[in-house]
């Protein structure tokens, strides 16, 4: 029998709702624990995801300790981005999913002594809110960041971090995932992704060094290829508006390997341009096709002295359903382990079959190929490793949009 919905649940929720806007950020744990409280639960823990994202580390409680994503009841509901119960006792734990849309922040552990769907349901929102205020507060303080560090990070990490975009992104016809390796030591490799008006824009930089000015160069692209995304420049244009902004701030001296993509959602055309970066990798029925074409143009900062003009004619490919790309530097397939083996395209291939025939989500996929990569190279790496795969779903849903027939680029 379900115990009678108290009104004050809602009450509650509207406190919080309330509260929370003029809240410091400190005090989100306390105002969350008093809610919760309302609603029946007797302790309430907010964990969020270190920067490598193995560990769920505890949010202003000195008290709670982090534990390990891989074999936890915690980690299981960050895994699966659903609610997972424990029963012992007179105790029952409850671990929600902590996300923004679906980028995932951690989970919060309730404890409860009674539960019946409406309570869950309660308690599933308060996480929801609890989880837009970290993402609203953590850009305007260090709290969340800090709580996040599971060892020192590096300033030039600090800088790469501060240019990506969440993690994941998603809509109904389409989704986004990233990953940088080393979390904490980054430098030179960086992504950024915008949707506009039904298109995806997507880039992959891979800055020459691993020092500090590998990153400012790498947020000099950003900047630029961000200015020139909002102008609304074609693609053969913003790639031209970077070469120009990296050349001009440090010459020939400096300059940056990327992947350029748009994706026009509706039909599925895929659009790029590769300045000397290793070629994506096209996935279709669960299988590598093979990689994209070839490097169209030099890295970009170099157009002056090479004379190839930057403003490149990109390459194209028709999408179908379900079909995934992943962009990657050449530190993912350069990790070598200690006898000096490449991790390599075969393994990286191998990896991501076997992913998806046991219809692991994209964000797992993600997560685990770059701790495999990492742990390849006794977790040690030389050089930055960043993913970002790229999948087109579109909702069948709604009105059908066929992909453009168009031949597909040489694999």
């Amino acid at each position: 029998m379900a115990m009678p919905r108290d009104t004050s649940d809602s009450d509650a929720l509207i406190r919080l709702l309330d509260a929370a806007r003029l809240i410091p950020p400190d005090r989100l744990a306390d105002l969350t624990l008093e809610v919760a409280e309302a609603s029946g639960a007797r302790a309430v823990r907010i964990y969020l995801i270190d920067h490598s994202l193995r560990r769920l580390l505890p949010y202003a409680d000195p008290d709670a300790k982090a534990f390990d994503v891989n074999g936890t009841m915690g980690g299981r509901a960050y895994v699966t981005n659903e609610t997972v119960e424990t029963h012992r006792d007179d105790r029952i734990t409850l671990w929600v999913p902590l996300r923004d849309g679906v980028d995932r922040l951690g989970v919060i552990q309730f404890e409860v002594a009674e539960l019946d769907d409406d309570r869950r349901e309660m308690l599933t929102r308060i996480a929801a809110i609890a989880a837009a205020e970290v993402v609203s507060k953590g850009q305007y303080t260090d709290l969340f960041a800090l709580a996040r560090c599971d060892r020192p990070m590096t300033m030039a990490a600090d800088l790469q971090r501060d240019l990506m975009p969440p993690q994941t992104f998603a809509t109904t016809d389409l989704s986004v995932v990233s990953a940088i390796e080393p979390a904490y030591s980054a430098a030179g490799d960086t992504c950024d992704y915008a949707y506009n008006n039904g298109v995806l824009h997507a880039a992959v930089f891979d800055a020459i060094g691993h020092d500090f000015n590998a990153s400012v160069v790498s947020a000099v692209a950003v900047a630029a290829y961000r200015h020139a995304r909002r102008k609304q420049l074609d693609l053969p244009q913003i790639a031209a508006t970077i070469d120009a902004a990296i050349e001009g701030q440090f010459g020939d001296i400096m300059f940056s390997t990327a992947i350029l993509v748009t994706l026009d959602v509706a039909r599925g055309l895929l659009r790029w341009i590769n300045a000397g970066h290793p070629p994506p990798l096209h996935i279709r029925h669960g299988r590598v096709v093979g990689t994209m074409g070839r490097p169209s143009i030099p890295p970009l900062g170099l157009a002056s002295i090479t004379g190839v003009s930057a403003a490149a004619q990109p390459q194209e490919l028709s999408l179908e359903p379900d079909d995934r790309v992943l962009l990657y530097t050449d530190g993912i397939v350069e990790a070598r382990s200690a006898d000096g083996e490449d991790f390599g395209l075969e393994r990286l291939q191998d990896f991501l079959h076997r992913a998806i025939a046991s219809d692991t989500p994209d964000a797992e996929i993600v997560r685990r190929l770059s701790h495999a990569v990492v742990d390849h190279h006794d977790g040690q790496l030389k050089d930055d490793a960043t993913l970002l795969m790229i999948s087109w779903h579109p909702d069948r849903s709604g009105p059908a949009h066929p992909p453009e027939s168009r031949p597909e680029p040489e694999h």
